[in-house]
């Protein structure tokens, strides 16, 4: 009987440790086309882990070798919905994609990052990943541009002049 109650204390000790122990890994930077070295990845996760509890919303940096058939806008809004990323009951967060398989990047938003970065801000953001050294496949550097672009304007604020079109998000189970 004592054997049955200590088992027991031990599965419910799991189940309550085990939710925060999967939402303190959490990663920041998922380098699936091991883009970047192990010092790069960690500072990159470091700036970013700073930024997301700065502004309260995950932004996240993914690299991709395969998508799956998917288009890299495709991947990166599932990637961000599938995965766990997202703070808040808006789930706010930016995930910025470099997709090797289709050659491309793209900027998934949602919550208050879709708020923060409008269509021309993100614009602006991917002129200047490419300016940074995408093109040059400089990866960390142009993950930087992005970085320092996107840190710029969350700093700036929500533009008073957007106009949002809310979509029919559903969050996954």
């Amino acid at each position: 009987m004592v054997t049955k109650k200590i088992i027991s204390l031990l599965l419910a000790l799991i189940f309550i440790a085990l939710p925060s122990l999967i939402i303190a890994e959490k990663m920041m930077v998922v380098d699936d086309a091991a883009l970047f070295t192990a010092s790069e990845v960690e500072d990159l996760e470091n700036k970013l882990l700073s930024l997301s509890d700065e502004y309260n919303m995950d932004i996240v940096v993914v690299t991709a070798l395969f998508t799956d058939g998917k288009t890299a806008t495709e991947y990166a809004d599932d990637y961000f919905d599938y995965e766990g990323y997202g703070r808040g009951d808006d789930y706010s967060g930016i995930l910025f994609l470099i997709d090797m398989d289709n050659r491309e990047v793209a900027i998934s938003t949602s919550g208050q990052g879709i708020r923060y970065l409008t269509d021309e801000r993100i614009e602006n953001i991917l002129d200047q990943v490419f300016d940074s050294g995408l093109t040059g496949e400089d990866f960390y550097s142009a993950t930087m541009g992005f970085y320092e672009t996107t840190s710029y304007y969350l700093s700036q604020g929500i533009p008073s002049n957007q106009h949002i079109v809310e979509g029919e998000y559903k969050p996954p189970n």
